[in-house]
C-alpha cells in the first residue's frame, strides 16, 4: 500500500515547509528509496493526519526489460545461467542505448510542462556510479 500523492501544489508547498522546518528528517528520507513515500510520511507526521485515509492499494508500475533474450526461460527454470543470451541492444554499453530514450523522455515531458522537479538518484550519473548501485544491492555485474 501506498500514500496518495495531494495535488502538486500542495505537495511542494508541505515538502518545502516539512524540508524547511525538519531539514535532518527530510534529507534522511530523500536518501532512501522511494523518497516521495517517506517525505510524504513526514507530511503526515508533522500535520497530524491519520496516513490511513490516505492509503491506497493500488499496486505500483513493475517496469521490466529483458536483457537476455533466453530470459523468460532462465526464468521459468528451464535453462541455467550459463545458457543465457544477451539482447543486441544490450551488447553494446548500456548507457549508450539508454541515454537518447531519456532524453527523449525528459524533452517530452519538459516540452508538456510536466517535469517532477524532485531530484532523483541518478542524477548525473556515470557507468561506474551506476556499477556501484547495483554492487551495493548484491548485483555484481550488470554492464
Amino acid at each position: 500500500m501506498v500514500l496518495l500523492k495531494p495535488d502538486s501544489s500542495l505537495y511542494n508547498y508541505w515538502r518545502d515547509w516539512v524540508k524547511e522546518n525538519y531539514k535532518e528528517e527530510y534529507e534522511h528520507a530523500i536518501s532512501k528509496s522511494s523518497p516521495k513515500q517517506n517525505v510524504l510520511n513526514l507530511m503526515f507526521k508533522y500535520l497530524n493526519i491519520d496516513k490511513k485515509q490516505f492509503m491506497s492499494e493500488h499496486r505500483k508500475g513493475l517496469y521490466f526489460s529483458n536483457i537476455y533474450k533466453n530470459g523468460r526461460e532462465f526464468l521459468c527454470d528451464e535453462i541455467s545461467e550459463d545458457d543465457l543470451i544477451i539482447n543486441d541492444r544490450f551488447e553494446n554499453d548500456i548507457l549508450d542505448w539508454w541515454k537518447p530514450r531519456a532524453v527523449k523522455r525528459y524533452s517530452k515531458l519538459f516540452d508538456e510542462n510536466r517535469l517532477d522537479d524532485n531530484s532523483l538518484w541518478y542524477d548525473d550519473s556515470n557507468k561506474k556510479k551506476v556499477q556501484s548501485w547495483f554492487s551495493s544491492r548484491g548485483v555484481d555485474e550488470i554492464l
